[in-house]
């Protein structure tokens, strides 16, 4: 038999403590986030560190499969101003740093591309 969990809610409005409400949810545990083949495919691109920054920033990613990856830096008109990555990686957590001193000080933005996948960090560079 499987074991079930009850979780209890007790909503409690400020301003009417008469009418608390209790909700019980009873269910079993979920052990799916044990099984890799049914887990969500990751494809992240992190907030870049430090930010704003002078003038290197760490730029974190995570992606789920062996693909094909381009992470570039945009300027705030839309030219590409250095292509940091675009090579097929390995699975995993992966972070890259951006040494800026040839760029002028401004807002950048630095974009994860993955075939019809990509995400955008906004980055501010104040020498």
């Amino acid at each position: 038999s499987t074991e079930t969990t009850i979780i209890e809610l007790v909503m409690t409005p400020d301003h009417h403590p008469e009418k608390q409400k209790v909700i019980q949810l009873i269910g079993v545990p979920n052990f799916l986030e044990n099984d890799p083949e049914l887990m969500p495919s990751t494809f992240q691109l992190y907030e870049p560190f430090p930010n704003p920054f002078n003038p290197n920033t760490t730029i974190q990613y995570n992606v789920k499969n062996s693909e094909s990856i381009s992470l570039q830096v945009i300027d705030i008109s839309g030219r590409v101003v250095e292509t940091l990555l675009d090579d097929i990686i390995e699975p995993g957590n992966h972070e890259i740093t951006w040494n800026a001193r040839n760029q002028p000080s401004g807002i950048y933005f630095v974009k994860l591309t993955s075939g019809e996948r990509s995400q955008t960090q906004k980055l501010i560079l104040l020498k």
